[in-house]
């Protein structure tokens, strides 16, 4: 953060006007510096934005409008002032930034840019361009597309609000909205918009996925209730419509087999992780999850249902497939362990060596 600070000063004091512009995740930093005043004429700039050439390239980094360029402004001139403090300069004489920026890069470190700047405090070219025009709903979806990458979690939430605001029932600001909610742990909020968006008409599939995690979520919420009891069916009936759906994708067999562990229903969560499995392994889709870890949840499920044999048999699989996974014969010796207790046998000092020393376990 000292290495940024003393560039920003260092570049304040050749430009005392600058202003900064972040890419997603504040990756980057664009500075633009003047001695003078930068003016600024929105309907010019709003022109040169749609040029063939400039469009295109804007979009090559997901900018597809003026408004989502003004969002992505950092900092003001003020606001840069204020945020970089007083400190030493860059200079010949003085390579501050030479000396230090190796170290900050040797030492992976990353500064967290103020968001303060380019929302309320902030004199930013987005607050100018909104004093004299009024957004649509399409243009703040658009920011909040773009701004979903940028981890600034209250600028894509405005950005929706807003656009619901303008357009109250439109579709993808409700989706938006419900996945927001989804993933803040919001569920009965996101129940709520999840209704509206039913009758918005959204395809089924996207319903669905939205409405799984609330589903899931408000189910485990009275899992440590007294007076009543968890109930997953719902969850169940989504993953099923899913699966009738989009029987190429392992995601929602293994979604529904972690339904089903949630449920303590074993045996069925092992059977729902050898269909995840066999889908993944047939090359129907693109590759979303490790075979490893189907496997391993296949083996766990059997070993929870206390079928050893079964158990075994995948843990043996994982440990002869994937030879370079310490997680299968690891595994296979606990099944062993488990096999001998459930029978009786207390496992004696003997019998815990020959099973570390054995790379299956048998």
């Amino acid at each position: 953060e000292s290495v940024l600070k003393t560039i920003l000063i260092t570049f304040r004091k050749a430009f005392p006007h600058a202003i900064a512009f972040g890419s997603i995740e504040d990756i980057d930093l664009l500075l633009i510096g003047s001695r003078e005043k930068i003016p600024v004429d929105f309907e010019t700039l709003g022109r040169r934005i749609k040029n063939h050439e400039i469009a295109a390239d804007l979009k090559r980094i997901g900018i597809n409008g003026l408004f989502t360029l003004l969002s992505t402004q950092i900092f003001d001139t003020d606001g840069m002032q204020r945020w970089a403090g007083i400190g030493p300069t860059n200079s010949d004489n003085f390579p501050l930034v030479e000396y230090k920026a190796p170290r900050g890069f040797f030492h992976n470190s990353r500064v967290i840019l103020p968001d303060r700047y380019r929302l309320g405090e902030g004199n930013t070219l987005l607050a100018d361009y909104l004093r004299i025009n009024q957004p649509t709903a399409e243009e703040l979806l658009e920011v909040a597309r773009y701004q979903i990458g940028s981890g600034i979690t209250r600028m894509v939430y405005s950005a929706v609000a807003d656009a619901l605001e303008i357009q109250p029932g439109h579709p993808e600001a409700l989706k938006q909205m419900a996945d927001l909610l989804v993933k803040g742990k919001n569920y009965t909020e996101a129940a709520g918009v999840i209704d509206q968006l039913t009758a918005a008409g959204i395809p089924e599939d996207e319903l669905l996925e939205l409405e799984y995690p609330v589903a899931t979520a408000l189910a485990e919420k009275v899992s440590a209730s007294f007076l009543r009891k968890p109930d997953f069916n719902r969850a169940l009936e989504i993953k099923r419509r899913l699966i009738e759906i989009e029987p190429e994708k392992s995601i929602h067999h293994f979604q529904l087999g972690q339904t089903y562990e949630r449920m303590s229903k074993y045996r069925e969560a092992a059977r729902a992780f050898e269909a995840a499995l066999e889908v993944r392994l047939s090359g129907q889709e693109e590759e979303t999850l490790e075979p490893q870890l189907i496997i391993h949840k296949i083996g766990n499920s059997y070993l929870e249902a206390q079928d050893f044999e079964h158990a075994a048999y995948w843990y043996g699989r994982m440990s002869e497939e994937y030879p370079d996974e310490p997680l299968g014969p690891s595994m296979l010796r606990l099944v062993y362990i488990q096999k001998l207790v459930a029978q009786g046998v207390a496992p004696d000092a003997e019998i815990l060596r020959q099973l570390l020393e054995t790379n299956t376990g048998k």
